[in-house]
């Protein structure tokens, strides 16, 4: 039990029931360049005997639970790649299909994966077995679709199939936060840079009007010579000024380590019923929520202005 071995020869029976790959699948197999990040918060888990109930939780709503501290707050944010990774259909040039079925596929595997229970098959007509309707699949499809995946990959027949969005861990192994003396030297930078904005703007409309004058030849050219070469020292301290502000925006806010998670979406939303699952053939809108039968009345009601993973 102590070797970490452990956790490599039982969590990858986890990662067996999450689906787990390291590409997207279906036509174009993109490969998934962080998924390892999401296999080792698993093998970690087991090694640490993570207590189950919150091995789940982290995997469904990781980003939204409060954390004491970095370290926990990237383990959190991690375990959310549960619902990054999984098969996408890059070549569906239809957005609504494709986030359709991105939720359709996070449906499927957190209902299976912790109930035994498929709830994916009610997109198209209420369960033949078990009484599960087709209005809680799309109250489940709210809450998904109030998510945003960020994989590193989009639809589309680009050739590729990265879009660069990842979610960015914080860095441990510089400070967090920057001392005084940085906030202090960064504030005095921005103000030079607005500064040496605005005179590189006046120099530049005296070259502008300069360049209408009535002058001719040698006249003109002196003219000229002065306000360009004063145009020449703004744009260089203009250029200098953005640089050493990016060398020290980096130290103030050191960029971490990118990988697969969630967030929740800017616009939330709740979903209407796809008549047999077609997205252009909409029925009724459906209140985020839970699978009916199982609600007890202890069951929280979902905050609107969040997703309703948390919930």
């Amino acid at each position: 039990l102590s070797l970490p071995q452990f956790g490599e020869r039982w969590g990858r029976h986890w990662l067996d029931v999450a689906r787990y790959g390291e590409s997207t699948g279906k036509e174009r197999n993109v490969p998934y360049p962080y998924a390892w990040r999401y296999r080792d918060y698993v093998y970690d888990a087991f090694n640490a005997d993570k207590p189950y109930d919150q091995f789940i939780r982290e995997q469904i709503a990781g980003d939204l639970l409060p954390a004491k501290n970095d370290a926990e707050r990237n383990e959190h944010i991690t375990a959310t790649g549960f619902l990054a990774i999984g098969v996408k259909g890059l070549n569906e040039r239809n957005r609504e299909q494709y986030a359709m079925d991105v939720a359709d596929e996070q449906i499927d595997v957190s209902t299976r994966a912790v109930m035994g229970l498929s709830v994916a098959c009610a997109r198209c007509h209420d369960h033949k077995f078990d009484p599960i309707p087709t209005t809680d699949y799309y109250a489940l499809a709210g809450i998904f679709r109030s998510t945003e995946v960020l994989s590193g990959v989009k639809p589309g027949n680009n050739k590729t199939g990265y879009s660069g969005e990842f979610v960015s861990l914080v860095d441990l192994t510089q400070k967090p936060t920057a001392d005084a003396d940085d906030r202090r030297e960064l504030a005095k930078l921005h103000a030079e840079l607005k500064q040496a904005e605005t005179a590189l703007a006046k120099v530049r409309d005296v070259i502008a009007d300069a360049k209408k004058d009535d002058k001719k030849g040698k006249a003109k050219a002196a003219a000229l010579k002065g306000v360009r070469a004063a145009n020449a020292r703004e744009t260089a301290l203009v250029a200098e000024l953005k640089g050493k502000i990016e060398t020290l925006e980096k130290k103030v806010v050191p960029q971490g380590a990118s990988v697969m998670g969630v967030k929740d979406a800017d616009r939330l939303m709740n979903c209407k019923v796809n008549i047999r699952g077609e997205v252009k053939d909409l029925g009724p809108e459906v209140t985020r929520g839970y699978v009916s039968v199982l609600t007890v009345p202890q069951s929280p009601d979902i905050n609107m202005k969040q997703s309703g993973r948390l919930q």
